[in-house]
């Protein structure tokens, strides 16, 4: 027993150090960091909105959670919530996947490895894409 919870506390220690925002982020050292990623998105996002989008003009919203390593790579992308579409949360993942990598997680006292970012994505009339 006393080497399991030897062997968990050496696991626990070992785990990157992570940081999870969104929108509602008040955290002065992430909140350029984060205004930039939604920036970079928005405009890879609206030059390649996806073909199916325009064509069947969907519209719609969705939750995704994107994970950024400290060097700026993209780690994990996951849909909280769905559109309801899977054409639609597909195509989200694919253009954060297209608009990386992005810069480097700013370097902070406490060392941070994975940035985790919540946003709501919003696929709008006119073919547009828009973060909240």
């Amino acid at each position: 027993l006393e080497n399991n919870i030897s062997n968990r506390i050496e696991q626990y220690a070992k785990r990157p150090k992570s940081k999870y925002i969104s929108a509602s982020t008040k955290s002065y050292e992430f909140a350029n960091y984060m205004q930039t990623w939604v920036k970079k998105i928005e405009k890879v996002s609206n030059l390649n909105y996806p073909d199916e989008a325009k064509k069947r003009k969907f519209v719609g919203t969705l939750i995704m959670t994107v994970g950024i390593n400290s060097a700026g790579t993209i780690k994990n992308i996951k849909i909280i919530q769905s559109s309801g579409h899977k054409s639609i949360d597909d195509a989200a993942e694919h253009l954060v996947q297209l608009s990386g990598p992005f810069e480097a997680i700013p370097n902070t006292k406490s060392k941070i490895e994975i940035l985790y970012i919540t946003r709501t994505w919003q696929f709008l009339p006119g073919n547009k894409l828009k973060q909240n």
